[in-house]
């Protein structure tokens, strides 16, 4: 998109404002030249900072009451803006109004080339301003084609880096064709697997380097060329030749049709290998500029202190959204005493990096900022993949003095990031809440930053208004813990928020957690943002944001309840009772002191519902639902069986799994029957008891015990290997609690 403001020479006609991603989401930012067409027709004339005026925009059809603010913001400067963020029914009018642009932003395209806008002019009374519009009109009927191709390609999804060579062997620097050989996709697949970095992701990344061309080939075929959107890609296997539809030759020696297909591969390399808006300047430097190596990394390094020095953020203008609201950000720096005396000592190192900040912003080469992800600021490290970081966060929970394991952390990595929401159960003293907040800290999250946030559970909760709130007699609402670390998160959508429940069954959880149990079900995807239903009812914009994790710590003992099927259903249940006395004495480890910085892509869930499932893992995905089915069957003999909720958290759990490699897979399918499973199982009917006997014998994969025979069962699990060796033990012990009791618990 080119200026998103524009004068015109139209009576009363204060601007033309271009639609663009910011009017769909909370409305419109006024460039400093425009801003006394509005504040001259105010009652007021000017607007206090951090005050508003409301105001009316009258257009043909519709009339909205909105607000034009002076944001209190980080810049020290006012910003003046058009607010509506809560006006649900005036975004869906503006949504449907200009369809065209809202369809383009959706199908995550950077850089829009929209020809609808709304003109805005002062009206006959203050406070009042007239709108007229344009909306888009198709001069094309095969535009479309070579749009949703372009949407195609930037919106298939990749689990492995695959596609991107697949796609590339097309372009072929600068000219594109329609049909190309096997052979030439080979040779773009060893010519892109040559660089290390692009090998991160590949589980035969060692082994690789001794390819030839036909290995090369074969694995195209399993992968890129298998899974390309096949409305557009098909395989010549006759001519040897993989190939983009006929109906796209009009095109194919077409500039710009060129330039976008080459930015639509180079936006699923910087989102796939999560390039950050810094990794990207520095890219864009070294690739349009004569710069040396080490001046690169001086101007990306000047970029990062400007920022900490004027905004107490190393990230700030690295992460400011609007091209516009960078540059009038630049304008006021450049324009202040203070800052031109530190560039002239400097030798102008200051002003010449954000002369260059500003043309790569501006620059078409700029294709992915703020597309990959909202607000991204600072992406973990691309030379370490899920496994890496988790040894990191194990190294670092080491140093603080703490024990757990690789496996013991990679399932509650899993877990959070299947569901953000996870229980940790178990007897008191095991360090549950210690590993809540140990690895917060390992990622970055701490109570200084109030990213990770302690509340402890009182007896006396019998609703939600601790957590969420209550309205008070003067009907003014009073916000309760949880509701105020969700706004905080909703402001810094890239960074996870913990929230660790302490001792949360000291009180009836579905009492006064049911408010949350339920909104948690409500997640949905708008675009790449998870969002759910509104947590307070007369609020339109305080949900549960995709970057907050609840985790509740419990102990089972006799004074505290127990956990209802709603509860059970809707989380991993992770239990934490094995403890080591004779370890007395830690072995040293070295002290790890850094963090990691991650963006919340690291833990952020990625299916909400299976038909998310990526193709290339639907068969594994169907291999673990038929043992989910088999697991059911013999829950319905008890009418213990569980629903769909179950089925895809399990389901999800294993698919990370496998995607990142973590765990072996049967130990991962060990966890899921003790998390989402055996927790669920209880009474005292004895059709209970058979439930476990025929749970056991299957996870045994042979009849080993008929009855309660628990001297049986046990010289069977101390002989033999068995797959799900923790279930089989956890059974057991609910086995022997049912022969002493009568009653089957799985916590005592």
């Amino acid at each position: 998109m080119g200026a998103s403001w524009k004068y015109i020479d139209k009576e009363n006609c204060i601007g033309r404002k271009y639609i663009d991603k910011s009017i769909f989401k909370y409305g419109v930012h006024i460039p400093v030249e425009y801003r006394n067409g509005f504040t001259k027709n105010l009652e007021a004339e000017e607007i206090e900072l951090g005050k508003a005026e409301k105001i009316k925009l009258v257009f043909d059809d519709y009339i909205a009451q909105v607000e034009i603010r002076n944001i209190n913001s980080k810049s020290r400067s006012e910003t003046i803006q058009i607010r509506y963020d809560s006006n649900k029914e005036f975004i869906g009018y503006l949504k449907k109004k200009f369809e065209h642009t809202y369809g383009l932003i959706e199908t995550k395209m950077n850089d829009i080339d929209t020809d609808e806008y709304i003109e805005f002019f002062k009206g006959n009374e203050k406070n009042s301003f007239y709108i007229k519009y344009c909306t888009h009109k198709s001069t094309d009927a095969l535009e479309g084609i070579s749009d949703k191709f372009i949407d195609a390609i930037k919106t298939t999804s990749m689990s492995k880096s695959y596609k991107i060579p697949t796609l590339l062997t097309f372009y072929n620097s600068g000219d594109m064709k329609l049909k190309v050989d096997y052979k030439d996709i080979a040779k773009m697949f060893q010519n892109y697997y040559s660089e290390k970095h692009h090998r991160e992701d590949l589980n035969n990344k060692e082994e690789i380097e001794n390819w030839g061309l036909n290995q090369y080939l074969s694995k195209a075929k399993e992968t890129g060329m298998k899974y390309l959107p096949q409305e557009y890609f098909y395989d010549d296997k006759i001519n040897k030749q993989f190939c983009i539809i006929e109906s796209l030759q009009k095109y194919i020696n077409n500039e710009t049709f060129i330039n976008k297909y080459k930015k639509a591969i180079d936006f699923l390399e910087i989102k796939y290998f999560k390039l950050g808006s810094k990794d990207q300047f520095i890219l864009w430097l070294g690739k349009n500029t004569k710069l040396s190596k080490s001046s690169i990394e001086k101007y990306s390094a000047a970029i990062s202190k400007i920022s900490e020095i004027y905004f107490n953020d190393k990230q700030y203008l690295y992460s400011i959204e609007s091209i516009e609201n960078l540059n009038e950000e630049i304008e006021k720096l450049t324009y202040s005493e203070e800052f031109k005396e530190k560039d002239i000592k400097g030798n102008r190192m200051y002003s010449n990096a954000l002369k260059k900040l500003s043309e790569f912003r501006n620059s078409n080469v700029n294709i992915a900022y703020n597309e990959v992800n909202n607000n991204v600021t600072e992406i973990r490290e691309l030379d370490k993949t899920d496994k890496e970081l988790l040894i990191n966060i194990q190294n670092y929970i080491k140093s603080q003095g703490y024990n757990y394991t690789y496996e013991q952390i990679s399932n509650l990595y899993l877990s959070l990031k299947t569901k953000p929401f996870v229980i940790l159960a178990g007897i008191s003293g095991t360090g549950k809440s210690k590993i809540v907040r140990l690895l917060a800290e390992a990622l970055g999250a701490t109570t200084q930053n109030k990213q990770f946030n302690m509340i402890s559970v009182r007896p006396d909760w019998n609703d939600s208004t601790e957590l969420i709130g209550y309205k008070n007699l003067q009907d003014k609402f009073i916000e309760g813990h949880l509701t105020k670390i969700i706004k905080q998160a909703q402001q810094n959508k890239n960074k996870p928020y913990f929230v660790c429940l302490d001792e949360m069954n000291l009180a009836r959880v579905e009492y006064y957690l049911s408010d949350y149990l339920s909104i948690i079900e409500s997640r949905k995807k708008i675009g790449q943002e998870i969002i759910t239903d509104n947590v307070i009812e007369e609020t339109e914009n305080i949900y549960l944001p995709e970057n907050l994790y609840l985790i509740g710590t419990v102990n089972m003992d006799d004074s505290t309840f127990t956990f209802s099927r709603k509860v059970l259903d809707r989380a991993n249940t992770i239990e934490f009772s094995d403890v080591d006395l004779e370890n007395l004495f830690m072995d040293d480890v070295e002290e790890v002191t850094e963090v990691i910085d991650i963006d919340n892509n690291f833990l952020k869930t990625n299916y909400l519902k299976t038909s998310d499932i990526e193709n290339e893992y639907r068969d594994y995905a169907k291999e673990v639902n038929t043992k989910i089915i088999q697991i059911n069957e013999i829950l319905k003999k008890s009418q213990k069986q569980f629903a769909y909720r179950v089925r895809d958290e399990i389901l999800f759990y294993m698919l990370e799994n496998e995607k990142a490699d973590l765990l072996d897979k049967d130990l991962a399918f060990d966890y899921q029957i003790m998390q989402k499973i055996l927790p669920a199982i209880s009474g005292s009917e004895s059709s209970v008891g058979q439930v476990l006997i025929d749970l056991f014998n299957y996870i045994c994969e042979k009849e080993v015990i008929s009855s309660i025979d628990i001297e049986e069962a046990e010289g069977y699990i101390s002989k033999e290997t068995i797959r799900y060796k923790n279930s089989a033990e956890k059974i057991l012990y609910m086995l022997r609690g049912y022969d002493n009791d009568g009653y089957v618990s799985y916590w005592y």
